[in-house]
């Protein structure tokens, strides 16, 4: 396996991380994931940005833990990677519903680790 798609296959592991301690509900597992600057942003569907490691954390706290967790799964996810830089968008399925999400990483002291995450809802197919 060349060195370029062994790392790209380890950020979508990354990735897959996120979407199983956001289902889990699993705040903790959550938290490790994220870059802990005020460097770091948010948009769930239909909330206003959010930016800076506490109080994207705290909305994260308010979706995981004060309500129930949504199922969501990630579909098709594609990978583009420059440096210590990578952005991976898909879909996420909730069950039926779905959204469009980009996920950016940034590889801190040998660690990929999430800077943002952007959600929104795809129109229902007819």
């Amino acid at each position: 396996m060349s060195r370029d798609i062994a790392e790209k296959t380890h950020i979508l592991s990354v990735n897959d991380a996120f979407y199983k301690s956001f289902r889990s509900g699993n705040f903790e597992a959550m938290s490790e994931l994220w870059h802990e600057s005020n460097d770091v942003s948010v948009i769930h569907p239909n909330w206003p940005a959010i930016d800076g490691f506490e109080v994207v954390m705290d909305s994260w706290f308010r979706i995981m833990v004060e309500s129930v967790p949504p199922k969501v799964f990630p579909e098709n996810p594609v990978v583009l990677q420059t440096g210590n830089t990578a952005i991976v968008y898909c879909e996420e399925n909730l069950g039926g519903s779905f959204t469009i999400a980009s996920n950016i990483f940034r590889k801190i002291d040998g660690h990929w680790r999430m800077v943002q995450h952007v959600a929104s809802s795809l129109p229902v197919p007819e």
